[in-house]
Parts: C-alpha cells; structure tokens; sequence
C-alpha cells in the first residue's frame, strides 16, 4: 500500500516591518533544521525547506537583499530595512528544497515547542575565519573579566565586549531585582526573548555597560530599525544582515514607575547579540527563555 501524501497546511509569514509578505503550504510544522555553521548560528536560522511550487510571495518581490559567501551554497535573503533574515535559495536544483525558508518569520507559530533537528554545516569549505578586532579595546574595570571579539558574518562590523563571567549550568544565577534591570551582579545575564523581533532575528542578548563593549564599523554598514514604541534601535549589518547589538533611543513609558536608579543605568545599558562573538561555550553558558510576547503593548500586528 502507497503512503499517503500528508495534508498542507498554509502558513502565512513577513519580515518584521511587514514589507515582505509571503506564504507556503506544508505539512503542518512540527520541526526545523538548525544548522551549527557560522552564518545560520549567527542568524539563528530554524530551516524548513520546500519547492516553490509551495511558496508565495504576497508582497515585497524584490525588495530583499541577497547575501552570497564562500563556496556559495545558498543565496541568503534578508529584509534591507528590518533586518529579517528571511530564506535562502540553495544552488544548483536540488528536488523538493527550490527554497529555503527561516521558520522564525511564520506567523503563529511557537518556534520553542518545534523538534529541533540539528545539521552539522561546520564541515562546510572554505572554513570560516572569525574577523580579528581591529579597534580600541574596552576599557572597563572588572574583576575576573573576559574580553570576547566577534563580528557580524561579513566582518565589516566587528565588536570587543570586557564581559564579567557568563552564567554557566550548575551555577546558580542570583535573583534578577526591579523592572528595566536585566543583568546579575556577579555575572552577565543572557536572554533568549520571544517578542516579534527578537524571535525574527534569532537573537540571544547578554547586557554590558556602554564602557564594556567597543564596536568597529569603518565601512558604515550599521543599519538600525526601530518600530513599537521607538525606544530602541535593533541594528544590524546592512551587508550580511546579522544583529549587532541594540542602541537606546530613551526610555519606555513604563519607566516613570521605576526606581531612580534603574532609570539611570537604563540608557547606559548596551544589549550586544551574544551570537556573534567567538570563543563562547555555548555547551555551558545558561540562556533565560524571557516569553514576554503577550505583555507587549502594542500587539504585533501585519497588514
């Protein structure tokens, strides 16, 4: 007896500025391929792949930006205006996966409850290079720190960050106190957030002091996108489309009911994309899963 061919189901998906629209039809989503070589663990890639016969573009044809590498496996699509890395088209015909889509720009979908089956691309030639930091070193005083270099995947923006110690498993984290406060006293706090944007960009931030990091950009390739509330910039590289960090723009209007010592350190905290550094041990380090998309006001809505 033939197997029989499992129901689509269509879901509908976007960059997060809305400006590229696009849908496709699958069997309904139960897991992604997460792939460990250097520019899909930058991103955050959770590959589903498809033909497109499957794929629709709603709105946005053409309007993303393509980013080609190395040996060019595949071409990778980001949005130049939010910084959404949105799909990849594999070179060369490969039947049934015409295109590559990252699962983090579905509409309701819940990203954390899908299997995660892991592809080992590090094998992948030629091998990556981290890009050596070139600029001024951070001069903060820490005890016990540790400086990290990394880079977006281009290298064309490159930063240093004078970290206190990431919190490692087996290691107790210290109660995180007061609204606005997302760092430890003794070790930097890490956090994987489900909003709209940070899921999209696959981010996991940590949270150093503006005298703790340092950032390279003699080329100019930062690009920053604000949207919601308009406190933050999300900036990212306009030529490989990877996060960097966030900058401050002020403070939410949550902040009036702060202490006066949280408003204070607010601005001076510099979010940076723990993605993008070398030399961390990701088989230690404890990330916090921080699911505030349904605090967040206003919703996160596409036309």
């Amino acid at each position: 007896m033939s197997e029989q061919t499992p129901e689509l189901k269509t879901y509908s998906g976007n960059c997060h500025c809305g400006a590229f629209k696009f849908n496709i039809q699958i069997p309904e989503l139960k897991s992604f391929i997460e792939c460990n070589c250097n520019t899909c663990f930058k991103n955050g890639y959770k590959w589903i792949f498809t033909d497109t016969s499957h794929f629709n573009i709603v709105r946005g044809g053409g309007i993303l930006k393509a980013y080609d590498f190395g040996a060019g496996s595949m071409i990778h699509k980001f949005c130049p205006t939010c910084g959404t890395n949105v799909l990849g088209l594999p070179h060369g015909k490969i039947q049934g996966i015409d295109v590559g889509i990252n699962a983090r720009t579905l509409m309701g979908v819940d990203i954390w409850a899908l299997e995660n089956k892991p592809y080992d691309g590090t094998a992948s030639e030629p091998a990556y290079k981290p890009q050596e930091f070139a600029g001024p070193l951070p001069l903060a005083g820490i005890e016990n720190s540790t400086i990290f270099t990394g880079s977006c995947h281009c290298g064309n923006v490159t930063v240093a960050v004078k970290a206190k110690p990431l919190p490692s498993k087996g290691q107790t984290l210290p109660e995180i106190r007061g609204p606005g406060s997302p760092f430890a006293e003794h070790t930097e706090y890490v956090q994987e957030c489900n909003c709209s944007i940070c899921m999209r960009n696959g981010t996991i931030f940590f949270y150093p002091l503006r005298p703790q990091v340092s950032i390279s950009d003699p080329t100019n390739s930062l690009t920053a996108y604000m949207m919601g509330r308009k406190f933050q910039q999300h900036k990212f590289c306009s030529i490989c489309g990877v996060s960097v960090h966030i900058g401050k723009k002020g403070l939410p209007e949550e902040a009036a009911n702060w202490p006066d010592t949280i408003q204070t350190i607010w601005p001076e905290i510099l979010p940076v994309n723990l993605r993008i550094l070398d030399g961390v041990d990701w088989d230690q380090v404890v990330v916090k899963r921080s699911c505030k998309a349904e605090e967040i006001e206003p919703k996160y809505v596409v036309d």
